[in-house]
């Protein structure tokens, strides 16, 4: 399974994992300055691997910053230029209010159980 793991400084709990062969992106904690560059590298590489279904799990986010919304919409793009589905599962009340008020609230679904998430083929939540 080809993967790659971007991490921030120490300093910060969030971080970002990539599944390159599955399309899975998995964040976690604050997504902030701290975690830009990481996070548009993990969204680089989600791009040039061009799976069919590019899978954004939120459930661990805690913290949304405008620059990371950004990086959002940009996957937005990518996905459909490479004729990808972009499903952005498990977002909090508030962050679903955030990627609804810059159009992504079409590719929002509610987080299935990891078990539902394997039962479709997609790997569960390993907490990054």
């Amino acid at each position: 399974m080809q993967s790659l793991l971007c991490l921030p400084s120490p300093s910060t709990p969030a971080r970002c994992r990539i599944d390159l062969a599955t399309g899975q992106l998995t964040l976690r904690g604050d997504l902030d300055d701290r975690l830009q560059p990481q996070l548009a590298a993990c969204v680089t590489a989600l791009t040039a691997a061009r799976p069919r279904v590019w899978l954004v799990d939120l459930r661990g986010v805690t913290f949304c910053d405008v620059p990371s919304l950004r990086v959002f919409v940009a996957l937005q793009g990518a996905a459909r230029r490479r004729s990808a589905d972009l499903l952005l599962v498990g977002a909090t009340p508030a962050l679903r209010d955030l990627l609804d008020l810059v159009g992504l609230g079409s590719h929002l679904v509610d987080a299935p159980e990891p078990s539902e998430l394997a039962s479709a083929g997609v790997p569960g939540d390993d907490r990054a």
